[in-house]
């Protein structure tokens, strides 16, 4: 009988934790990964780069590696997929993406790390650190290689959910960091870095 009586309270213990859990996912909800629409750079970014360099049209996306599946049960993450593409997007917004696959240039992405917050709090901080590297596609020449670090802060008057928040500054994050690759890639001068490269190799 007391055997009996003991699995009878385990399994109602059981019960009551696994709805707990339920409940408390219901209250909360669950996570999301940030979204591409979210982490391209915006219209009035876009408008800025007029296509006035040198790289006008002429790279592609070769990878992007680093990034993370969001676990409903945890906490927002950026998969690499989602931000290839957003990145994608925004280089064609810049007028910097290649319609053709053949295009002279090539931009290797990896994400290093997001930097987020262990614990809720009023404002979610987010920091991306990505590492990109601009090959030309004929012969590897590496003509570019940087890493870039973005900062978003998404406030409590965003979004009243913790979990959103994070989802927020993980899209600020990303966002931003996007934009500042563009800039640098917007002021390269390729031939003049070419002909350095080619001087310092012979």
């Amino acid at each position: 009988m007391k055997k009996r009586s003991f699995n009878a309270f385990g399994q109602k213990l059981f019960i009551l934790i696994l709805s707990t859990i339920f409940l408390a996912i219901f209250v909360v909800g669950c996570a999301t990964p940030a979204q591409v629409d979210q982490m391209r750079i915006s219209d009035a970014d876009a408008k800025k780069f007029d296509g006035n360099t040198p790289l006008k049209n002429r790279l592609t996306v070769s990878a992007v590696s680093g990034g993370k599946k969001t676990n409903p049960l945890f906490a927002s993450q950026i998969s690499s997929e989602d931000f290839q593409k957003a990145l994608e997007e925004s280089l064609m917004a810049a007028q910097l993406l290649s319609e053709s696959k053949e295009a002279p240039y090539r931009l290797w992405v990896r994400i290093i790390y997001v930097d987020q917050p262990t614990f809720g709090g009023f404002d979610m901080t987010v920091t991306t650190e990505v590492h990109y590297k601009l090959t030309k596609k004929d012969n590897n020449q590496e003509i570019l290689n940087e890493v870039v670090r973005a900062t978003y802060k998404a406030k409590f008057s965003d979004h009243l959910m913790g979990i959103e928040r994070l989802r927020l500054a993980n899209e600020g994050a990303s966002r931003e960091n996007i934009k500042k690759i563009i800039e640098i890639l917007y002021v390269l001068d390729i031939e003049a870095t070419e002909v350095i490269l080619e001087n310092l190799a012979g």
